[in-house]
């Protein structure tokens, strides 16, 4: 068994996308027959998704301005019901096609592209787009 590790967070390494090619390549001619990919929540902010929590420019924070009772409130149907600006406001910031999938996306579709299996969760969900 060979373990490849990326590590797209150091700058100053080797390319993540070539890394990628290279893994490709490798599954392509047989000899890499499973491929994990593991990623945190943040795999979207290379893109310009922002996360929920980073203090001052995450998702929580940008609605700080609706005076929320707790951040989940956003998804919490009851407060929808009083008052839904909050949650289009997140809607707007979310909406399909407002970012550009970056290269840390395609390790999720690259699975799917080579007919493999590709399961996790993204609240994004940007690798469908990719």
């Amino acid at each position: 068994m060979q373990l490849w590790i990326l590590r797209s967070m150091a700058p100053h390494r080797s390319s993540p996308r070539g890394a990628l090619h290279t893994i490709g390549r490798l599954v392509k001619l047989g000899r890499l027959r499973n491929v994990v990919v593991l990623a945190g929540a943040g795999i979207s902010t290379a893109s310009g998704i922002p996360d929920f929590r980073t203090p001052g420019t995450g998702l929580y924070a940008n609605l700080a301005k609706y005076n929320l009772p707790y951040p989940e409130a956003v998804f919490d149907v009851d407060f929808f019901s009083d008052d839904p600006r909050p949650f289009y406001s997140l809607a707007k910031e979310l909406y399909p096609g407002r970012h550009r999938a970056s290269c840390h996306l395609c390790y999720t579709a690259f699975p799917a592209e080579e007919a493999k299996v590709c399961s996790g969760t993204n609240e994004s969900e940007r690798e469908r787009d990719i």
